[in-house]
């Protein structure tokens, strides 16, 4: 292999290595069952309460946290604190009354989703592990890049094991152009692919100049791609598959 042969790939983590939004799911359902529980059975419907939950979610999004002075952003305090500002609603609405320590027995059940040994358990999507070493073998590099809490991300890559099959790691606030630039740029020569499971995985990467890998997991509005929108010249570095596995199958058209 010589060196413009080799391929850089940039992996994303939450729901493209790892599945991460059931763990939320966990939570909310732990949370309805606690509602049913604190609001002694009067509980509006099931549809309401998580319409409403996903609705606070992002509007916390942009929210500053009074602990830190800073955006929830993407958080780790930021889902358990939208499920107390769901209960706080709820009770608003005369569904209950408001008391701090269920309040803090809610933020508790937040947490559920930053659980370590859940993550443990769970591991990595089928066939990652081996497409992740048949890429090594080849002599590809690999980096991981994702966003969110850098202490929750960090704790997520140690337990699966990911610091041992990557290159290196990033844990970013956002992903934007100026990122995947920084990437070509070092990689000058080289192939240099984007590959995750939502639009901020994938569009500034094309933005930027490189080629992106689509495995669609619609967890959060914010992911989806128009693929008959992007420019002709971005939809030529664009491929998207159904699982990670697929990799194998267009590797020789990257």
């Amino acid at each position: 292999m010589t060196a413009s042969d080799k391929k850089v790939f940039i992996i994303d983590l939450d729901d493209t290595l790892m599945w991460n939004q059931y763990n939320y799911d966990r939570a909310r359902i732990e949370f309805l069952n606690f509602l049913m529980k604190i609001f002694n059975r009067r509980v509006p419907n099931a549809l309401y309460v998580l319409t409403l939950a996903e609705k606070i979610d992002r509007e916390l999004i942009n929210d500053i946290d009074p602990k830190t002075g800073k955006r929830f952003g993407f958080s780790g305090t930021r889902f358990p604190s939208s499920l107390v500002k769901l209960y706080e609603a709820l009770c608003t609405e005369g569904w209950g009354t408001y008391l701090q320590g269920y309040a803090q027995q809610i933020y508790k059940i937040g947490l559920m989703t930053f659980d370590l040994k859940e993550y443990k358990k769970a591991g990595l999507v089928p066939g990652a592990r081996r497409i992740l070493s048949s890429l090594r073998k080849r002599g590809d590099h690999l980096a991981l890049l994702t966003k969110g809490d850098p202490e929750v991300q960090e704790q997520k890559i140690i337990a699966l094991g990911l610091d041992k099959l990557f290159d290196d790691a990033q844990i970013v606030p956002e992903k934007d152009v100026a990122l995947f630039a920084a990437y070509l740029e070092k990689w000058k020569g080289h192939g240099v692919f984007s590959i995750g499971n939502s639009a901020s995985d994938i569009k500034p990467a094309l933005e930027a100049g490189c080629g992106g890998i689509f495995i669609p997991c619609y967890t959060w509005g914010f992911e989806s791609i128009e693929i008959g929108k992007l420019p002709k010249e971005q939809r030529e570095r664009f491929w998207q598959i159904d699982t990670i596995n697929e990799i194998e199958k267009i590797y020789s058209q990257l």
